[in-house]
């Protein structure tokens, strides 16, 4: 998502932390959804977007649904290690 609005404003990376008031590697972490933004951050990226479709409580769901979905595919990925480590101890 904020990568969208980066791209579609036409920003580097770096512009678009300068616009927002944080760091590039800030920009990098929020965009592969290491991090997520607060909300004056959010603010400050809604008012950058090009339309008023990046509502703030859009943008916040959105990140908490992006790191829900990661939290899953961890869990899915430690079941199935938790199942190989089984598997073998009973091959032994």
């Amino acid at each position: 998502m904020i990568r969208k609005i980066r791209l579609t404003i036409g920003f580097t990376a770096s512009m678009f932390a300068g616009a927002v008031g944080v760091s590039r590697a800030t920009v990098t972490a929020w965009e592969s959804a290491k991090w997520n933004p607060n909300r004056e951050h959010i603010q400050k990226i809604c008012a950058l977007a090009p339309t008023p479709d990046y509502s703030q409580d859009f943008m916040i769901k959105n990140h908490r649904n992006r790191i829900a979905e990661q939290m899953w595919a961890k869990v899915q990925a430690d079941n199935i290690n938790r199942h190989r480590e089984i598997v073998e101890k009973g091959r032994k």
